[in-house]
């Protein structure tokens, strides 16, 4: 499905797994354990790569440490989400910080995410 919605773009940033636990909205993997999480997430990157783009995997601490495998996921941008402190508190290394998601840009209603792109090569 991604792949046919990005595939007349020209993409230079990573494309994201970003599966994000929503309980109260009742999604249909609100549940999932970390293991089913960590091969969707594999699964996904592997097709991104297989396709020729640059794979990547989104989370939270609490995601990161309790869901994830990230030995699995390890070859893959981590692309972290910490909107609390002065600065992260991930112990392994990342590419891309989300820092705010209270942030405002002009001509955009409403809240949006901030992040800092670090050196993906």
């Amino acid at each position: 499905f991604v792949l046919d919605i990005i595939r007349d773009y020209e993409i230079t940033a990573p494309v994201v797994f970003d599966w994000e636990n929503e309980p109260d909205i009742g999604m249909r993997t609100d549940n999932l354990d970390g293991y089913t999480l960590t091969q969707c997430a594999v699964s996904f990157c592997e097709r991104i790569k297989q396709a020729g783009y640059t794979p990547a995997v989104y989370f939270n601490l609490t995601d990161a440490y309790v869901r994830y495998d990230l030995d699995k996921i390890k070859d893959y941008v981590f692309w972290y989400a910490q909107h609390e402190g002065d600065s992260p508190k991930f112990y392994y290394s990342y590419s891309i910080w989300q820092y705010s998601d209270t942030g405002k840009v002009d001509g955009i209603n409403g809240n949006v995410d901030l992040n800092i792109c670090f050196n993906m090569g």
